[in-house]
């Protein structure tokens, strides 16, 4: 039977570790063989041991490391192989018995193309916004994330998976999760890559993000005529407990829709900081010329004040103020 359960994943000392179940056949012997140039070869093709070293080279193993067969599954072995190249290596395990090679599934070894910077995690309009530097070439993304530890690697069955294609990203400019829980997120990000028709993915950058004890701020916006003068935008704040500490407020304008990010936006006006108990309220004055179809939007004037608080619009307010 041909080994058809193979993974491989880049080790910390530079090499790689390759994984499969083994399929305990008597008589029967596993060897690594790798080619830096795609195969023709496919799993469960049988030819001569012989013919299989002219096509394949064996490669250099070494025995695991002692975490990674701590961490091995119920009836999975694997082995340690360096990789000196640059490009990709296609590497199968193979199964020799009696001057015969069955040959199984190809895994890559590379180390992909350059990997994800992460800048920033922070809540966006109720999700997980992903903040990144993506590097060249990358086809799309791939985020795993887990609320009791990192992901293992790419393969990890036990993480949320997200597939994000590189136009969507660009459409917001940030990776999204669906949702966003009050948890420890653990996150790993792969970007995705074609190399000769196939997907391969680099290493994978790992950042957490904790939503746990939030502070939960919100605002409503109510537009108030004088009758004396123009009208006034009437902005209230209040959070999830009595007493608490509002950071400096950004409010940023958009006309023809909601303001996302304030990078994108205008600056419409600033709330200093300040100790509430109760809620807190402040009037801005309206300019007379304020364009048809405004939104307004408060953001955090600061990053740092993402990490512990959590500011959103109260329900059955609007956005819109023209």
């Amino acid at each position: 039977m041909p080994i058809d359960s193979l993974r491989v994943k880049s080790a910390s000392d530079g090499g790689f570790e390759a994984l499969w179940y083994d399929n305990e056949e008597d008589g029967v012997q596993v060897k690594l063989y790798g080619t830096e140039k795609k195969s023709e070869l496919s799993c469960g093709d049988v030819i001569s041991a012989e013919r299989l070293d002219e096509i394949m080279r064996p490669l250099q193993t070494f025995p695991l490391s002692g975490s990674t067969k701590q961490s091995l599954k119920s009836g999975e072995t694997g082995i340690s192989f360096k990789f000196g190249g640059t490009g990709m290596l296609f590497v199968t395990a193979v199964a020799l018995k009696s001057g015969s090679a069955v040959i199984g599934n190809f895994a890559r070894a590379s180390t992909g193309g350059a990997g994800v910077t992460v800048k920033a995690v922070r809540p966006v309009n109720g999700k997980v916004g992903i903040f990144i530097d993506p590097p060249k070439d990358a086809t799309g993304f791939v985020v795993l994330h887990r609320f009791d530890r990192f992901p293992d690697d790419i393969s990890d069955t036990g993480a949320q998976r997200k597939y994000i294609p590189l136009k969507q990203y660009q459409l917001s400019s940030t990776l999204l999760l669906d949702s966003l829980e009050s948890k420890k997120y653990f996150i790993a990000v792969f970007a995705e890559f074609k190399i000769d028709g196939e997907k391969d993915y680099s290493e994978a950058s790992c950042c957490e993000f904790d939503n746990e004890s939030k502070l939960n701020i919100t605002y409503s916006l109510n537009v108030s005529k004088k009758l004396f003068g123009g009208s006034v935008l009437v902005i209230e704040f209040e959070a999830d407990k009595k007493e608490f500490e509002l950071p400096d407020i950004e409010i940023m304008s958009a006309v023809g829709n909601t303001p996302m990010f304030k990078k994108s936006a205008s600056h419409f006006a600033d709330i200093n900081g300040c100790p509430v108990n109760g809620t807190y309220r402040q009037e801005i004055p309206l300019p007379k010329n304020l364009p048809k179809n405004t939104y307004v939007k408060a953001f955090f004037k600061s990053d740092s004040a993402q990490s512990g608080n959590q500011l959103k619009l109260k329900l059955r307010s609007n956005y819109k103020i023209s």
